[in-house]
């Protein structure tokens, strides 16, 4: 019988928290959504494919931010609105860790297989 394969864990960057930081000094206008800059910005990054630097990293933030991803998700006494919260973080976990987990290389790909 052949030996159990070991799953790879993927190698993370080591500045998740400098990434997140970075975030945090994005500053977002007052007037973002009613000035048409959030619909601009938006566009560009996932439509368009023009964005700046600037513009992906106030998406990124903003779209963070309404997954509460710093903050606490317990809401008491709502077991629902807690799970609600938890799903909104996890996608942006899983945004986070697209941008930080460092692809395999081919060598890699063929020393598994």
């Amino acid at each position: 019988m052949p030996p159990a394969r070991r799953k790879r864990r993927p190698t993370i960057q080591e500045d998740i928290l400098d990434f997140t930081e970075a975030m945090a000094t994005v500053e977002i206008p007052n007037d973002y959504r009613r000035s048409g800059q959030e619909y601009r910005d938006f566009r560009a990054v996932l439509i368009d494919g023009t964005a700046d630097t600037v513009q992906a990293r106030r998406v990124l933030t903003r779209i963070f931010n309404w997954g509460s991803l710093l903050a606490p998700v317990h809401e008491e006494g709502d077991p629902y609105a807690t799970h609600v919260r938890v799903g909104a973080q996890q996608l942006c976990q899983r945004i986070l860790m697209a941008l930080n987990t460092i692809p395999k290389t081919a060598n890699e790909e063929n020393d598994d297989g």
